[in-house]
């Protein structure tokens, strides 16, 4: 639906649409996204149109159909394809075409109303346009595995269908009331929200402006504004006061980490205190919130799928009426209540409210992005997706179009589905295949590891015969008594073939052999036209992140393009607030690491013992890490150490950092990992954190990858080693360095240490705000200058 609150206002809404909102019944099913059924659904149309073109000369399929309805200010407009069309003695038939997997005699003509409502509807609208008396209607089923087919017929008078089709119009008419004056009120209390702090921070002002300027003209703007600023309550609110002009349909507010959803919840909780009307949600994933506690859904198995849409409706009304931010607790609690699936809930109520605050990949990753609004048929309407953190899509966006299958995890299937005899020509054909992927790799005589520009065709075609017959087998026992390692490989394959649609010059095909078996991957070394792509579906994007620099590096993997715009603004926390050295003799070169153990381990310590604080310590690995945290054991005299682990639960993670919540008597040094958990997205305020020691210039590992990514872009003559290592790796060490200082009145101290951070190079990449940072390299002298920092 696309509302436009000019006069008088017109409402567009496709058949489809209009049915599936009055008349959605039944259970959930997970077994196929909306993008497969409806492509499978366009083919099974064609096949079937096609066979009654033969058959019969009058057949004609995909006919247009429109119809207007007005109402006081308000003009309905009805639009629609007919499937089929077929004159029979002097008499119109129209047809629906429905594909199934169900057995057609489990099919009856009371089974789906909704399908009898839509082909009513087209029937209505034909016989309006054409003046004709009477109609006939033909609900046609066409069973996709067997091609057979079950058709229902009913004959209608015109007067009869005009007053169906006119109780819907009332039914809905009244839901689009609703929607309207919510939307007034809503606009009304945009316009009458002020900024929720009573002054702006210094450069606040300036990027409220350029997010204006850009959510207005419906640009892609690359904003870097330090931390502290407020970029979050910045960039919502600029966006906030456009949506009545602009005529914003949504905001997508995209987040990498569960900290800054957590901000931007806050921020949109505080603006509803200062009397914003504006109905907000923060999707989370499905396992996270499954009162069934699995990872892959089987409707007909979970009593929260069975008869979800017959209570559904109720849900989200219920909902509605209490509140105008929808936690997870919330839709969760009423998910219990109502017995239905708290995601699917999440979905549905998402279709009501202005803003929707979740992950990255509800709107870029192919897997799990919302169909509903990007590929369905409720995809209409201006769009501003504000992506938080930006600096992390750059390897998000590589991951989300990437995909791999294992080999170990099809001879898992082999051992757990032994006796399935149906599935053994297919698991052989996909063993098949990676024995192909072996003799090249024994041909060219890399060993372990096979690297083409193409997929080669003869692994392809075994990727695909296998998946389609795998599908048929599931498909057939409905998911349902298979092992679930099965429904995985099933999805990896899938999602392999979802992403082979994608494969380009951006592509490349990347084959390992690894400790149980080989592994395949489709692996996206350049996201930027894909990004581009998905850009499109909004009216505007703002990318926003403390550390998007070099910005001509994020605006040309982001596809940014050269339309973008671009904003920059200085930290607005005293220069003097912040002391940053650089530790210019010691190499963290991997290499050279163990002859740096004891000299970043008296760093620390004149860090610790300069002034009784809670210090952070960042390195670039965890095995280097634990080095340096064992040998700083013997020289740490007082000071508290905690140590960052590997898969830290959210109890752990916690716990950590509630470590630098209280004061200790001395001082507390935490050892973490630069690119992790603790390096962005937490905010330790005052003394909190009084320092930061960055251990090395945060490179990525030199890995198969990351040396191909280094090879395409110096094949199109840009920056490889700059692209694949040195960026990324300044990245973390600027986010890392900005736990530092957070607010005005902090005070802190930085050491990066790596004797590279004093080439011109990297340089010419710290940020102007630091002006000249200065070089040591004596423990000593550096504890002194660090006492004359804290005294000042």
């Amino acid at each position: 639906m696309s509302i436009d609150l000019n006069e008088p206002v017109v409402i567009s809404i496709s058949i489809r649409e209009f049915v599936e909102s009055i008349f959605r019944q039944g259970d959930l099913c997970y077994t196929n996204s909306l993008q497969n059924v409806m492509q499978e659904g366009i083919q099974v149309h064609k096949n079937w149109q096609s066979i009654q073109k033969k058959q019969d000369g009058t057949y004609s399929s995909e006919i247009p159909l429109y119809y207007e309805y007005h109402h006081d200010d308000i003009v309905f407009q009805f639009t629609g394809r007919m499937d089929g069309l077929v004159v029979r003695e002097n008499q119109y038939y129209v047809e629906e075409i429905k594909s199934t997997v169900l057995p057609l005699d489990s099919i009856s003509e009371e089974s789906f109303p909704t399908h009898w409502a839509q082909a009513k509807c087209y029937a209505f609208m034909y016989a309006h346009e054409k003046k004709y008396s009477k109609m006939n209607v033909i609900v046609t089923y066409y069973q996709k595995e067997t091609g057979d087919i079950r058709q229902f017929t009913k004959a209608y008078l015109y007067e009869t269908l005009h007053t169906f089709f006119h109780s819907l119009v009332q039914v809905y008419e009244k839901c689009v009331m609703q929607d309207l004056q919510w939307e007034w009120s809503r606009n009304a209390s945009i316009e009458q929200l002020a900024f929720p702090f009573s002054s702006y921070r210094k450069g606040q002002e300036e990027l409220i402006e350029s997010v204006q300027d850009a959510t207005s003209n419906g640009d892609v703007l690359f904003a870097q504004a330090p931390t502290g600023i407020g970029k979050t309550m910045a960039v919502l609110y600029a966006t906030l006061k456009n949506v009545p002009s602009v005529g914003i349909a949504k905001i997508f507010y995209l987040t990498a980490r569960t900290p800054t959803r957590k901000v931007a919840e806050k921020a949109v909780q505080l603006l509803h205190q200062k009397g914003l009307q504006y109905r907000s949600i923060s999707l989370t994933a499905k396992e996270k919130v499954c009162l069934m506690g699995v990872t892959h859904c089987i409707g007909d198995e979970c009593p929260y799928a069975k008869g979800y849409y017959d209570r559904v409706t109720e849900a989200v009304d219920t909902l509605l009426k209490q509140t105008h931010f929808y936690s997870t607790e919330e839709i969760v609690y009423t998910a219990q209540k109502f017995t239905i699936c708290p995601f699917e809930l999440s979905l549905d109520l998402s279709l009501k409210c202005d803003c929707i605050i979740c992950d990255y990949n509800y709107v870029f990753d192919p897997k799990v992005s919302l169909k509903r609004y990007f590929f369905g048929h409720t995809g209409n309407g201006k769009f501003a997706f504000l992506i938080d953190e930006a600096h992390n899509m750059v390897k998000r966006a590589q991951e989300m179009f990437s995909s791999e299958i294992a080999q170990y995890k099809i001879q898992k299937v082999m051992q757990e589905a032994r006796s399935m005899e149906d599935l053994t020509e297919p698991l052989n054909k996909l063993m098949d295949a990676f024995q192909l992927i072996k003799n090249k790799m024994d041909a060219e005589e890399t060993m372990n590891y096979y690297y083409a520009t193409t997929v080669p065709e003869e692994f392809l075609i075994e990727i695909e015969t296998s998946y389609e017959t795998l599908k048929s087998v599931l498909e057939e026992k409905h998911f349902k008594d298979v092992p679930y390692s099965l429904v995985v490989l099933f999805y990896d394959l899938k999602h392999f073939m979802k992403i082979h649609d994608l494969f380009d010059s951006h592509y490349c095909f990347l084959s390992t052999v690894e400790k149980n078996g080989i592994r395949c991957k489709l692996f996206c070394m350049d996201p930027s036209s894909i990004l581009q792509n998905v850009l499109q579906r909004s009216y505007t994007s703002v990318f926003f992140s403390a550390t998007l620099s070099p910005i001509q590096y994020f605006v040309r993997m982001l596809g940014g393009g050269r339309e973008s715009v671009q904003f920059r603004t200085d930290s607005p926390f005293p220069k003097e607030n912040l002391q940053v050295m650089i530790e210019n003799e010691i190499s963290t070169k991997y290499k050279e690491r163990q002859q740096s153990y004891e000299k970043i381990s008296l760093y620390i310590q004149s860090m610790v013992e300069s002034k009784i604080g809670n210090y952070l310590v960042f390195f670039p690995s965890y095995d280097y890490m634990n080095k340096v945290y064992d040998t700083f054991q013997m020289v740490k005299g007082k000071t508290s150490c905690i140590l960052q682990k590997p898969f830290m639960n959210e109890k752990e993670r916690s716990s950590f950092l509630a470590s630098f919540s209280y004061q200790h008597g001395r001082s507390l040094a935490g050892f973490a990992v630069m690119g992790g958990i603790f390096g962005e997205g937490i905010d330790l305020v005052g003394d909190q954190l009084s320092g930061a020691i960055i251990v090395g210039v945060g490179l990525p590992s030199i890995n198969l990858e990351n040396m191909i990514l280094k090879k395409y872009f110096d094949e199109n003559e840009e920056s490889g080693f700059g692209y694949a290592f040195v960026y990324p790796g300044i990245n973390r060490v600027l986010q890392a360095v900005g736990r530092v200082i957070r607010t005005e009145e902090d005070r802190g101290v930085v050491l990066l240490i790596d004797s590279r951070f004093d080439h011109p190079n990297y340089r010419k990449l710290l940020p102007e705000e630091w002006g000249y940072v200065p070089g040591i390299h004596n423990p000593n002298l550096y504890a002194s200058l660090l006492k004359e920092f804290w005294k000042g």
